[in-house]
């Protein structure tokens, strides 16, 4: 996952973050990261070892891993392509 500076005037980008967890989760279709308004991100990695697994990371604001749950795949692509974060004051527990 990286993150890009973009210069509209003079029409560049350049690459300013990158996460690749030292590349050790691969999952070559249906991944996805999605950023919250904290700055916060939601990485999906749903078709990680060979699709056996579905494995979501979570990353704070400054980019420190804060959670990494690995679970059972579903067939395909169905356990957590459309992972989304939830703000913490949002979950309302009875």
């Amino acid at each position: 996952m990286s993150a890009y500076a973009i210069d509209a005037s003079a029409l560049t980008a350049h690459e300013a973050w990158r996460f690749d967890y030292g590349q050790t989760i691969l999952s070559i279709i249906c991944s996805s990261a999605y950023e919250m308004l904290d700055g916060s991100l939601l990485i999906s990695y749903a078709y990680a070892d060979g699709g056996k697994n579905a494995r979501l990371v979570g990353l704070n604001s400054a980019h420190d891993v804060v959670f990494d749950f690995q679970y059972p795949n579903l067939p395909g692509c169905s356990a957590s392509w459309n992972a989304q974060g939830i703000p913490l004051e949002n979950i309302n527990f009875k």
